[in-house]
């Protein structure tokens, strides 16, 4: 070599010793990277190297890769032999660790030729025992020279890169010489002068007597040794240090004691971090996977303990396989194209994906993957994080499912906080105030106010909300445009763990309702009266004709009368319906014997030859609509009215029964029974269908279609029975409230 023009960088330590390029490769050994002066060295183009340079480095590429396999595993530096057929240059590189791969440097040798031999040289193993060499290895030859020259170029770079040094003991003249290496390791500078004493006194105490040994068996025995022990440097700073050292014999007799010395202080503390890292990676509660994208297939090469616990695969059956034997029917190419695209783009990504366990049992996995790269920066691996959110998504999609079923709702509802503002509106309160969600949510329900509702109103609503119950009420409110609107509002308190969190309300609108019902009163009111009091005339006039006539004219009077008054209890009846119309429907309790009481006292005055038995237990209660009383009096009136004895007799035997409805509730059983012709079956199927009367079939049933609607909304049912040798069992059931003392 001829100056420092033809060579790559020097030394970093600045000691200007030429190194002619530097080739990397990672832990696969596949080259990733070198610099401008190894291609220029190697005749190769730097953006076109390949993965696999051995042919182009060695013409023994399997012998070298050997060679750089063994400083990949042992972490040890070797030396090869380089010859690039393209530049006919040649030399020796030294191979030492880089990271998780190997660095060599090469160097040129200038008096070596093209034609220079390409075998790899392994690096020498501790069995290999001590070297014998003779007399004549001292002589050299300019070959030998330039050869040795180059191995101190290299090994100097070598202990800076590495973090080794060398060493070598000379029995006969006990003479002990440090590399400048060793003496970094040590801290000491070029002016200390070491000895075997001083060099054991940096060892600590507790490893100091084990090199004694060590070195006095490989100057006696010719035992060569390599071990770890703590050295205190001249700094009095502790590290740990691989020393290794191998005797040379000359005429069978050890002679000198070779050595190495390496600060594996980092690479110790490294291990322990690492095996803290694995061992946390492998109690993780999450499923991890590591996946090589080097390999075809990319397949996994490990998974921890939580991802066999997760999909029931073992490690066994996971690794060296690609993850999409977790997909299946239900896997979503989009989501798949998703983890595709970020691989390739080098990038993480997030999903939420449909995997399948080995037992066949799908799960939704949310998986995140993120690329590993090494210390050229280049992806070798995918890591991956698998998280089961089946429970989740199940929550997910029953709260949207909830979601759509709110905001479908037919009725107006919103949501508040504590403090009464508005957080949620459906598509029906948008529909019925006019206001879009955007202007209603962040106001208040004072928005809404039409001034109709008193300060007591609202004391009271917020008084029962707070307190954790629900307030329902009737009220008038004004929508966007200024226009007033009734509806039947409930507002529910929402609970989170026994704390009031905000508060639910559901309008239903009934304008239109009470709107009807208020025109069907009025038309009732001016019918009624003047139907009546017509009625009333025609039934005076017609009385008269009966009494001052016979025959023909008599009977048509006869008959004008009782039709007269068939409309008359028509008009009765039809007051009591739109009394029932119009009547609150709210439940409540009420002791059946007083309400048969209360019903029999009216009968007896309209009824009196009536024969009526009660046999009904004290204290039995229903819960019923305050027009239950109405409903049990139609149906005594009926059966004491359809009757053809002079004395009509009616029985009624009220007793709980338990069970006594298809869903098994308990209610109460009242049996009205009487002896008539029985009834009609277009009556029973007015009321047990549920039909609307109209006016050319139903009009005598009327009365009954209107029980069966009370005891309806009160959550009972009415059933018909024929009895044996005549008349009929009319069956009310109403829901049991209970027995009181």
């Amino acid at each position: 070599m001829t100056g420092g023009d033809t060579h790559g960088p020097t030394h970093p330590s600045g000691d200007g010793v030429p190194v002619d390029g530097t080739v990397k490769f990672d832990a696969s050994l596949e080259c990733c990277g070198l610099d401008e002066a190894a291609a220029a060295v190697l005749g190769i183009d730097p953006s076109g190297v390949t993965a696999d340079i051995l042919p182009q480095l060695s013409p023994s590429p399997a012998t070298t890769r050997e060679t750089l396999e063994a400083v990949v595993e042992t972490k040890r530096p070797a030396t090869i032999e380089w010859a690039a057929q393209t530049t006919e240059q040649s030399g020796l590189g030294w191979a030492v660790p880089d990271g998780d791969g190997v660095a060599v440097l090469l160097v040129v040798d200038e008096t070596a030729t093209a034609a220079a031999s390409g075998t790899g040289i392994r690096p020498r193993s501790e069995e290999s025992g001590p070297t014998d060499t003779g007399p004549e290895s001292k002589s050299r030859t300019p070959s030998n020279e330039a050869e040795a020259r180059t191995t101190e170029t290299l090994l100097d770079h070598t202990e800076s890169l590495a973090g080794t040094g060398g060493w070598e003991y000379d029995i006969e003249s006990d003479a002990l010489v440090w590399t400048a290496g060793t003496r970094r390791i040590h801290g000491v500078d070029s002016e200390f002068e070491p000895t075997v004493e001083k060099a054991l006194s940096f060892y600590h105490p507790d490893h100091r007597e084990e090199i004694q040994t060590a070195v006095r068996r490989a100057i006696e025995d010719g035992a060569a040794y390599d071990t770890e022990a703590q050295i205190l440097t001249n700094g009095g700073t502790r590290r740990l240090v691989r020393t290794i050292g191998h005797p040379i014999k000359q005429d069978g007799e050890v002679v000198v004691v070779r050595g190495a010395i390496q600060d594996i202080t980092d690479s110790r503390d490294q291990q322990r971090q690492i095996a803290l890292l694995q061992r946390a990676i492998d109690a993780a509660p999450v499923g991890v996977t590591l996946a090589d994208v080097r390999q075809e297939n990319e397949p996994l090469v490990y998974v921890n303990e939580a991802f066999e616990k997760l999909t029931g695969y073992s490690i066994s059956e996971a690794v060296g396989r690609n993850c999409r034997f977790l997909q299946g029917p239900e896997t979503t190419s989009a989501t798949v194209s998703t983890l595709r695209d970020a691989i390739e783009a080098e990038e993480s990504a997030t999903v939420t994906i449909r995997n399948y366990r080995a037992d066949g049992t799908p799960f939704w996995n949310r998986l995140t993957i993120a690329p590993v790269t090494n210390a050229d920066g280049r992806v070798t691996h995918y890591v991956g994080f698998q998280t089961d959110v089946s429970e989740q998504k199940a929550t997910e999609s029953r709260l949207q499912g909830f979601e759509r079923a709110v905001d479908q709702s037919g009725h107006a509802i919103y949501i508040t906080d504590l403090d009464g503002t508005i957080t949620y509106v459906n598509r029906s309160f948008e529909e019925l105030t006019g206001y879009e969600y955007d202007d209603a949510v962040g106001r208040t329900p004072n928005i809404l106010s039409s001034g109709q509702m008193g300060e007591e109103y609202f004391d009271r609503l917020w008084r029962t909300i707070t307190s954790g119950e629900t307030f329902e009420e009737r009220i008038i409110d004004k929508d966007s445009d200024g226009h007033h609107y009734r509806a039947h509002q409930t507002i529910s308190p929402l609970i989170d763990d026994g704390d009031v969190v905000g508060f639910v309300a559901v309008q239903i609108d009934i304008t239109d309702q009470i709107e009807r019902a208020q025109q069907v009163a009025v038309l009732d009111r001016v019918l009624r009266h003047n139907l009546r009091n017509d009625m009333n005339v025609i039934l005076g006039h017609a009385g008269r004709i009966e009494r001052a006539t016979d025959g023909d004219v008599a009977e048509s009077a006869s008959t004008i009368t009782a039709t007269s008054e068939r409309l008359l209890d028509l008009v009765r009846k039809e007051r009591a319906v739109v009394k029932q119309f119009s009547a609150p429907d709210d439940i409540r309790s009420h002791d059946v014997r007083s309400v048969l009481r209360s019903a029999l006292t009216d009968l007896r005055e309209t009824h009196p030859s009536a024969e009526v038995s009660v046999d009904c237990p004290a204290g039995l209660t229903v819960d019923a609509t305050p027009q239950i009383e109405d409903a049990l009096a139609e149906c005594i009136e009926n059966a004491i009215e359809h009757t053809d004895d002079a004395v009509p007799t009616v029985t009624i035997v009220a007793a709980s029964d338990a069970g006594g409805t298809e869903t098994g509730a308990d209610t109460v059983r009242i049996s009205i029974a009487d002896r008539g012709p029985g009834v009609p079956e277009s009556i029973k199927e007015l009321v047990t269908t549920h039909q609307i009367p109209d006016s050319l079939t139903h009009t005598d049933g009327i009365g009954l279609w209107l029980a069966n609607w009370i005891v309806t909304r009160s959550g009972g049912s009415i059933e018909f029975e024929d009895r044996d040798g005549g008349g009929t069992v009319v069956h009310v059931r109403l829901p049991l409230a209970g027995v009181s003392e």
